[in-house]
């Protein structure tokens, strides 16, 4: 008989006893417990990982800007730094790193770039993209490129699809800031339930 496990963990487990019969069914419950048991632990802890990295070797420059003083995907590419999970269950967690060379490129010497990972539960649903408060960073920009590094956590509200993206404002509107020369956001997701 072919058994797989049941993803549940048992409290407790029948073991053969001296006055039980001699049969395959004295010991099948203990056994399946055992494999219920390793089941439920091989689907807990590490599940996968996404990264969405870039690299321009031609230098610095506006590759990923952004320009408007509310949070928005980058003016060059909508699809860039954005990562999807599938077969989300609530409560799975979602570790979050992102690094990169900022840029300016307006006339405003010490304006700010503000870079903040979001993330959308039930992508294609009723998702709602919210910040991910712990990964937010905050910087003035100057002429001089600057290498940024964030880091957060995320925690599943909804089943489905997940998407976490980096968007980006400026506290003005009077430069053009972004994103450029190499970076990458990384994301791995861990469950719990």
């Amino acid at each position: 008989m072919l058994y797989a496990g049941n993803d549940t963990f048992p409290a407790s487990a029948d073991l053969v006893d001296d006055g039980d019969d001699r049969d395959a069914a004295s010991v099948n419950v203990g056994a399946e417990a055992a494999l219920d048991r390793t089941t439920y632990l091989r689907a807990r802890g590490f599940v996968d990982k996404q990264v969405w990295s870039y690299l321009t070797e031609s230098g610095l420059g506006s590759t990923f800007p952004f320009n408007t003083t509310s949070y928005a995907v980058n003016t060059s590419d909508a699809t860039a730094m954005s990562v999807q999970f599938t077969n989300v269950r609530v409560g799975d967690i979602f570790l979050i790193q992102f690094h990169g060379n900022t840029f300016n490129s307006g006339a405003v010497l010490a304006d700010e770039l503000l870079l903040a990972v979001h993330a959308t539960d039930d992508v294609g649903g009723a998702g709602v993209e919210t910040k991910v408060s712990s990964a937010v960073a905050r910087l003035a920009i100057y002429n001089t490129p600057l290498a940024v590094i964030s880091a957060g956590c995320w925690v599943a509200a909804a089943a489905g699809t997940t998407r976490l993206r980096l968007l980006g404002r400026i506290a003005s509107g009077a430069w053009v800031g972004g994103i450029a020369s190499v970076g990458a956001l990384c994301v791995s997701r861990f469950r719990t339930k």
